[in-house]
């Protein structure tokens, strides 16, 4: 799933993309960084995250929403 920002263009050293992966979830609050991890490295669906969290289904992709749009430049390339 990580590496669907960067499909169809040139493919990155798996170890750089590792390290800007890291750089840009350390911007993150560690609430929303745990939220982007199990969703988008280790595959929870949102309803499992909902649970998980105690949060309401939908406040999971808007969350999750939020963070992509605050460090889209840093998760993208």
């Amino acid at each position: 799933r990580v590496d669907a920002p960067n499909e169809g263009g040139p493919k990155e050293n798996p170890v750089l993309r590792k390290e800007r992966l890291r750089r840009a979830l350390a911007k993150i609050p560690a609430a929303g960084a745990e939220l982007f991890v199990l969703c988008y490295l280790e595959g929870y669906s949102y309803e499992e995250l909902a649970t998980l969290w105690d949060l309401e289904r939908g406040t999971v992709p808007s969350r999750l929403h939020r963070i992509r749009a605050t460090r889209r430049t840093d998760l993208s390339r």
